[in-house]
């Protein structure tokens, strides 16, 4: 069983702690750095609530589901991270580091993806894991990105600069 010993030691008090600052960061590495399966994120949120409601005399029983557990604090949660938010935040610092241009990843991801073109439209007939992974976050990430016109490389035609959506689609432009 999983942190068998502690989980009959700790109030709950220091159950919500122990998973917020231990159990949460021990996967972080490998959420940054691979893309994780969703049976595998949901495998840890699933070991992490059998660990708060182990109780002997309450037989385990959940009393909250662990969706409302990772809510912050303000909404009524206990404030502890999901796992697939976790990997989603990674996912967009990962689109964000390939927009930057920060680093010789992404000059290697540029040199062998985009190929001169906009991040956003690109393409690729055999992607990688890690491209796949870019894919899936691209749009969410997109949309939150804002550029300034003078502080490095910006598309007049694909980024957010001055509107909410890039001024092709705003005036139709085609590729």
């Amino acid at each position: 069983r999983l942190f068998s010993w502690s989980s009959k030691l700790l109030s709950m008090g220091g159950k919500i702690i122990f998973i917020r600052h231990v159990l949460s960061s021990i996967p972080l590495y490998l959420l940054q750095v691979l893309p994780v399966p969703k049976a595998v994120l949901d495998r840890l949120g699933r070991l992490c609530n059998r660990f708060l409601w182990d109780r002997n005399s309450e037989k385990g029983i959940h009393w909250v589901s662990w969706e409302k557990v990772c809510y912050p604090t303000e909404e009524g949660g206990l404030g502890i991270r999901d796992f697939g938010d976790m990997a989603r935040a990674f996912s967009c610092k990962l689109w964000w580091t390939l927009r930057g241009r920060d680093g010789i990843w992404a000059d290697f991801m540029h040199t062998k993806y985009v190929r001169g073109r906009h991040p956003f439209r690109s393409t690729v007939p055999r992607p990688s894991s890690t491209w796949k992974r870019l894919e899936v976050i691209r749009e969410v990430a997109e949309s939150q990105i804002r550029w300034c016109v003078g502080r490095g490389f910006v598309d007049f035609w694909w980024d957010r600069w001055l509107l909410d959506t890039p001024l092709a689609e705003f005036l139709g432009v085609e590729d």
